[in-house]
């Protein structure tokens, strides 16, 4: 499903997932900077499914770590939904996520235009209760939270990573950094640590994510051909 996920990543069909995607992602940054007291004034999403958080910090380690919480908020939001889509809680997932994201599109001016987006991702969720196939919800929860996954290791990889190798050999004449630049070159900015460093590590971690999801899914598997 990851695989499928990311040879469609820059399909028109991905574009409603992609942009709720990249609301989960400025959700970390949010996170972060009410944990360390600071909060935000703004939520934004642009058309060209990059997004940023408005925040007023007084210093630069909290500053870090707001910047840190995207890819870390991603990965945390991606593995939760994962993870409670093996209990009971498994059903009220879309619901959760559609109203969040309606009411967050709502209330910030930065959101306006992913409004659109978040009506289309309700109408959705709407759908899916109204057939009520069991195996229809756990099919839109595992695409969700895998989603979440690829976002980061997409951003990682092919963005950053990608992207400063490409600067260093200009194998590939015409492609450079993004317009808007990902999280890890923020972090390269505030810390003097290469970008190329700060990609691997989150890429790293993200991989490190995706691997322990699967093996806690290949052990559960293996308890119930067990039992079969």
């Amino acid at each position: 499903m990851a695989v499928v996920i990311m040879l469609l990543w820059n399909t028109f069909l991905m574009k409603p997932l992609k942009i709720f995607l990249v609301f989960l992602h400025e959700t970390g940054h949010a996170f972060i900077s009410f944990i360390t007291g600071y909060g935000i004034t703004n939520l934004n999403i642009n058309l060209n499914e990059s997004g940023f958080t408005t925040v007023a910090t007084g210093g630069r380690f909290a500053g870090l770590l707001i910047v840190m919480g995207g890819y870390l908020g991603s990965l945390f939001f991606a593995a939760l939904i994962l993870i409670l889509r093996k209990t009971s809680l498994k059903k009220f997932i879309p619901g959760i996520a559609a109203i969040t994201y309606l009411m967050a599109a709502a209330a910030f001016q930065g959101m306006s235009f992913a409004l659109s987006y978040a009506v289309i991702f309700v109408i959705a969720v709407f759908i899916i209760y109204m057939l009520n196939r069991e195996r229809l919800t756990d099919l839109a929860v595992e695409i969700i939270g895998i989603s979440g996954l690829v976002y980061v290791i997409y951003d990682t990889l092919v963005n950053t990573l990608l992207v400063e190798i490409n600067a260093w050999t200009g194998i590939i004449s015409g492609w450079s950094r993004p317009g808007n630049i990902s999280d890890a070159y923020r972090m390269g900015e505030m810390t003097g640590v290469p970008v190329f460093i700060w990609g691997l590590v989150c890429l790293l971690i993200s991989l490190f994510v995706a691997r322990a999801l699967l093996r806690e899914k290949k052990r559960i598997w293996g308890r119930k051909s067990k039992r079969a």
